[in-house]
């Protein structure tokens, strides 16, 4: 479906850009500046990118901006459970617990401790699954750049076709006025859709990833003190600094971790 949308904009974009080479028409002129940025750097996203990956992004923008911060309490409350359920149940209560997790990570993390599995192989099992998942995300927030990058370039693309319609009507005012119009204009709303819409949230994209990795870590932390037989109410105090960081999720963890964090958020 947005394929399919992005497509049909950019017919529509390339009907405007017609109209505005051979026609004189100030509004068309004005409207074709627009799209020519707007459309064009998600089209050339579109083309660049997975579609699957793009679709993604644009759901992560609506969370972003209708979630509130990742529910860290919750999710001690939540391992404080699980177990407490593995003390008075054991392993079989532990195996019943683990299909009502919703987090993905948390539920291989307790499934891998009901099946026994070492404390040290759980740990590097669910690394392994957090490298992957930022390995992912990497490609979202690359989206973002690119689409920073394509506004302003086809912001000087619209420049360069303004110029021509100013260049091939010198002798009429009202042409030339048009051409400049679509020069200016697009410049304008490439330079304010890379600044004031992409770039922000590209930013914005970037502390999301730093309040996943937060909470990722404490979910191997949580997991890590559950499979050395920590009883529930250790574990939900050992775990309660996490709610006190706010800027630096990393307070004393993988520094290889964060390392690759903050380039794929870079």
């Amino acid at each position: 479906m947005l394929f399919k949308l992005t497509m049909l904009a950019g017919a529509i974009l390339l009907f405007l850009l017609s109209d505005v080479l051979f026609g004189t028409t100030l509004l068309s002129a004005t409207v074709a500046g627009g799209l020519l940025v707007t459309v064009g750097p998600l089209l050339g996203a579109v083309l660049a990118y997975r579609l699957p990956a793009v679709k993604s992004l644009w759901l992560d923008i609506v969370d972003m901006f209708t979630e509130e911060e990742a529910p860290d309490a919750a999710m001690i409350k939540e391992i404080e459970q699980v177990a407490y359920i593995w003390q008075a149940d054991g392993y079989r209560g532990l195996e019943k617990a683990t299909r009502k997790i919703s987090d993905p990570l948390l539920r291989i993390g307790v499934g891998l401790v009901a099946d026994c599995c070492e404390p040290a192989e759980v740990r590097t099992i669910l690394e392994r699954q957090s490298r992957l998942y930022f390995s992912g995300r990497a490609a979202q927030g690359g989206i973002f750049r690119f689409l920073a990058r394509q506004a302003q370039t086809f912001g000087l693309v619209g420049t360069v076709i303004g110029m021509i319609m100013a260049l091939r009507s010198v002798g009429d005012p009202i042409a030339i006025g048009n051409g400049m119009a679509v020069a200016l204009f697009s410049t304008l709303f490439g330079l304010l859709l890379a600044n004031l819409v992409y770039r922000p949230l590209h930013g914005k994209f970037k502390e999301l990833l730093r309040r996943e990795y937060k909470s990722q870590l404490l979910i191997m932390d949580g997991v890590n003190y559950l499979a050395t037989g920590k009883c529930s109410r250790a574990i939900a105090y050992r775990l309660q600094p996490f709610l006190e960081v706010e800027e630096e999720p990393l307070s004393g963890g993988n520094g290889l971790m964060h390392e690759r964090l903050h380039r794929f958020a870079a």
